[in-house]
């Protein structure tokens, strides 16, 4: 067996934890020693588990060191593992658990399990008190009526959250989320009558919580419904502490509601989709939306998209089909074969932002798809909305890309107030890959800096300065504000002129603190596409790093050019750009194999 040598693979960590273990064996184990380091790796890069199959006969250099050391075969490796005590097979309560070829953490073997064992039982359970007239006379108020071929997935939608306990609603951005997420709560809230509904909306980021809160105070007015008013992060639904996993609430101690809507669902990690799932009643309806093509959680796991491909969406069960067409009139396409969650996916396909034919809808769907040829035929076809130039040196970025940053933010730059500033600020944004380095964040935002300080744009010598636009690291709920929330440095009428951090409040008001008051933060001229995600923008300028990096994926692409509503410009190499297309985000994971996927 040829061995391939993997350097700079491991971290000091691994290696730790993998010592640690072999400690708790009570003698050198190598097989072990690897095993547990491997699991701590894959661990950080997002996998929930590491496939021994994968790594047999490789070799690999430890950290700070000369020495390398070699896997065995699969099959020498499983049997001197499961002879250990420190590793265990299911349902064991070890260190370590080995399921076939899979090697866990013990804490994450039972999220994983935990969840799929949750997950079984909410998908089976449908609601068999639907009252057809009533559903029907709902939708057809809430939905207009258009001609199509196609069934109305929105109507589809609602029915199947009402049907079901369980719904996942995947689309992407401009296909009407929370547009639809809001018709869903009103007719849940018609079909129970006299029976008050108690309903949380909530999100995995205190920005996403926010503009869902957003979203339900418009449709409150538009549909003059008492939906609800407020939208929680998940961490403060469930009450966790920070640096803790441990909620008062569970099975015995359920969440006091009856409907419980998630929205940004694919950045919902496997640790806290399991607590949230887990503290819910068995009969309330969980909802959530996402976009199963966007990129994943940062933390382990990718439930969401893990879950909509596992059933192959779009086809669905006689029964359903049945039910579905008495009280929507829609009808669905039936699945030969199903699957146990087949029914309780849905994916909405008309965009409303973009026409189907659209030049930033149809790159969207080529690098989705994984289309290298169709991308670049694309950028020469349609030159005013994708542009595409190849990356310049570090020393040359800046003069390559002054003029469209400078012509990006320059309306931001001449703003009179808070609300003007709020509104130009979503004109443009620089989205980067990476936050370290050349092509980085951190760089960029130096850059825009130099280049407005240079024009005599902005002036400064202080940590903060006026028209700076912030982004907010860290939740404070003191203060209501949210990792991810975006405000301004700007001087304060009402205070003497002094500087104040601006931000938006509802029904288009502003919320001012001191600077010297706020959570940590930083400047956000350009930021991650990760933190992107949930915001749009008129125009985007979008820079990759000039080499391979893990980070580089298709979904990161699609990502980034769905935050853009008019125009796209990428800096990137051709070599660059195929090597991001081509790689799809595949995350180890037991989910699908547990829910029978």
């Amino acid at each position: 067996m040829e061995s391939k040598l993997l350097t700079g693979f491991l971290t000091s960590f691994d290696v730790s934890l993998g010592r640690f273990m072999e400690r708790l064996e009570g003698k050198t184990c190598p097989e072990l020693f690897l095993a547990a380091s491997l699991a701590s790796r894959l661990l950080a890069d997002g996998h929930i588990c590491v496939n021994l199959k994968d790594y047999a006969g490789y070799s690999f250099e430890l950290p700070n060191t000369q020495e390398c050391i070699t896997a065995p075969s699969f099959e020498k490796w499983q049997d001197n593992l499961i002879r250990t005590k420190v590793v265990g097979e299911p349902p064991s309560y070890r260190p370590l658990i080995l399921d076939g070829p899979f090697l866990y953490l013990y804490r994450y073997w039972r999220y994983e399990n935990t969840l799929a064992d949750l997950i079984r039982k909410r998908a089976s359970v449908q609601n068999e008190r639907i009252d057809c007239d009533l559903f029907l006379k709902s939708i057809k108020r809430l939905f207009p009526e258009t001609v199509r071929r196609d069934p109305d997935w929105r109507k589809v939608a609602t029915f199947a959250s009402t049907f079901k306990k369980l719904c996942l609603i995947s689309g992407g951005p401009g296909t009407g989320k929370t547009y639809l997420a809001a018709r869903i709560v009103a007719v849940l809230m018609e079909q129970a009558k006299v029976n008050p509904l108690h309903i949380a909306l909530s999100a995995p980021t205190g920005k996403a919580a926010a503009r869902l809160q957003e979203s339900f105070r418009a449709c409150r007015d538009e549909l003059n419904l008492d939906l609800p008013r407020e939208a929680f992060t998940i961490h403060r639904l469930l009450k966790l502490l920070p640096h803790s996993d441990r909620t008062p609430f569970s099975l015995d101690n359920p969440l006091p509601y009856e409907v419980i809507i998630v929205d940004e669902a694919s950045m919902v990690d496997l640790p806290l989709f399991t607590k949230l799932v887990e503290a819910m009643k068995p009969e309330a309806h969980l909802i959530l939306l996402g976009d199963k093509d966007q990129l994943a959680s940062v933390e382990p796991g990718a439930v969401f998209g893990e879950l909509c491909d596992v059933a192959g969406a779009g086809f669905y069960s006689d029964n359903f089909a049945g039910h579905c067409f008495r009280a929507t009139g829609q009808k669905v396409p039936i699945a030969e074969k199903t699957h146990l969650l087949s029914d309780n996916i849905v994916v909405l396909r008309e965009n409303f932002r973009f026409p189907r034919e659209s030049a930033l809808n149809r790159i969207s769907n080529a690098v989705r798809e994984g289309d290298v040829d169709s991308f670049f035929t694309l950028c020469e076809n349609y030159p005013g909305e994708i542009i595409w130039k190849p990356i310049p040196s570090p020393a040359a970025l800046f003069d390559l890309l002054a003029e469209e940053i400078h012509a990006g933010y320059a309306t931001y730059l001449k703003a009179a107030d808070a609300k003007e500033a709020f509104e130009k600020f979503q004109d443009f944004r620089i989205l980067c890959a990476v936050r370290e380095g050349p092509y980085g964040t951190e760089n960029l935002n130096r850059l825009t800096e130099h280049l407005f300080r240079k024009e005599r744009l902005l002036t400064f010598n202080t940590p903060w300065y006026e028209r700076m636009p912030i982004m907010i690291t860290k939740n404070d709920y003191a203060l209501s504000l949210f990792n991810g929330d975006c405000g301004f440095i700007l001087r304060d009428g009402n205070k003497r002129g002094h500087l104040a951090a601006f931000f938006p409040a509802e029904e288009g008001k502003f919320r001012s603190f001191p600077p010297e008051r706020l959570p940590p933060f930083e400047k956000v001229y350009a930021m991650t596409v990760h933190k992107s995600q949930g915001s749009e923008f008129d125009a985007v300028l979008l820079i990759l790093p000039d080499r391979p990096t893990p980070v580089l994926t298709r979904e990161l692409l699609y990502t980034a050019i769905t935050r853009a509503r008019k125009k796209i410009t990428i800096a990137a190499s051709k070599e660059i750009m195929k090597y991001a297309i081509s790689r799809k985000t595949e995350r180890t994971s037991g989910l699908a194999r547990y829910l029978g996927g």
